[in-house]
């Protein structure tokens, strides 16, 4: 079923200030209707049980790319 809730990922921070390049969850784009972006940070809104997986950020600047991961289980 469905639960009311916010997962918050905060894929990186590093200066000059990280550029949000993807997210995704198991190599599939994320659900826009429910996925926001606040200061760098991904808000999921109305987490479920079908919200598992593995997410993924890549972030970069002039100085380094980065892949962040996060399991959801």
């Amino acid at each position: 079923g469905e639960t009311q809730g916010v997962l918050i990922l905060k894929p990186a921070c590093a200066f000059p200030p990280p550029v949000v390049a993807a997210f995704q969850r198991d190599g599939k784009p994320l659900p826009i209707n429910r996925v926001k972006f606040d200061d760098g940070d991904l808000i999921i809104s109305k987490i479920s049980k079908d919200d598992h997986g593995y997410y993924e950020c890549e972030v970069s600047n002039e100085v380094a790319t980065v892949v962040r991961s996060t399991l959801l289980i």
